[in-house]
């Protein structure tokens, strides 16, 4: 009979990696959890309360609605609202600059008019007087990072658009 040679099952224990070892697990945990609730939230595209926007004037007559977040070439739109707009053409002026760096597919309902001085692109719609006017600019970001501009309803007061563009 040969002698049995008996192997030990004990494992060296260090606590102290172990302890690492968990803290790493619970940071780990902790980040995926932040960056779940922000990708909820909308912080990195479209949807969720922290990326969309609605700018109102004063009057109530004029709003505005956007992603705060975007993804550079990902197709969005801009909403521009006004309400009973009082004459037959409307006139929504735009930043030039802000023009310039998104790429306007198509704007529904179709501008009669697209007109370009003193650093403002105006597009002039035909309404009825006692109409609404909803105005979608579809576009596609041309640049990565922050994406400044303005909106304005005629010679009106402009409203600041501030976006951000992802890679």
């Amino acid at each position: 009979m040969e002698g049995k040679t008996q192997r030990s099952i004990e494992m060296d224990d260090d606590p102290r990696q172990q302890e690492i070892e968990w803290l790493v697990q619970r940071v780990a945990w902790a980040l995926l959890t932040a960056l779940l609730i922000a990708v909820a939230l909308g912080l990195f595209g479209r949807g969720g309360p922290m990326s969309k926007v609605e700018a109102r004037s004063e009057d109530g007559m004029f709003s505005i609605e956007y992603d705060r977040f975007l993804r550079h070439h990902s197709p969005d739109v801009l909403r521009v609202t006004v309400r009973k707009a009082g004459a037959p053409l409307v006139r929504i002026r735009m930043d030039s600059i802000y023009a310039r760096d998104i790429h306007i597919e198509r704007i529904t309902p179709d501008p009669e008019r697209e007109i370009g001085a003193d650093g403002t692109v105006t597009y002039v719609f035909r309404t009825r007087p006692d109409a609404e006017l909803e105005a979608s600019f579809h576009f596609t970001p041309e640049k990565h990072g922050k994406l400044e501009g303005w909106i304005a309803l005629d010679d009106g007061a402009r409203h600041s658009l501030t976006q951000f563009i992802y890679p």
